[in-house]
């Protein structure tokens, strides 16, 4: 008998900036390198998903990982 496979998916959100209590933006940071392969990940759809659902801008952060000195937001 084999046995039962379960999966339990989950994504981590790098920040979630609040002001008075209250959630106002979420912010994901990815490299360079993962950055063009990110919007057609499973783990994008969901903050998709959730930053619409809750009515928030996802801002997507993207850095150069040779010398962390170029930083491009794109909401």
């Amino acid at each position: 008998m084999t046995p039962d496979v379960v999966t339990l998916p989950a994504t981590d959100l790098d920040f979630v900036e609040y002001a008075h209590d209250k959630a106002v933006a979420l912010v994901e940071y990815k490299s360079t390198v993962d950055f063009l392969r990110w919007p057609r990940t499973s783990n994008a759809m969901v903050q998709f998903d959730l930053a619409e659902r809750a009515r928030l801008p996802l801002f997507l952060v993207q850095y150069d990982r040779r010398d962390f000195v170029a930083w491009t937001v794109r909401p």
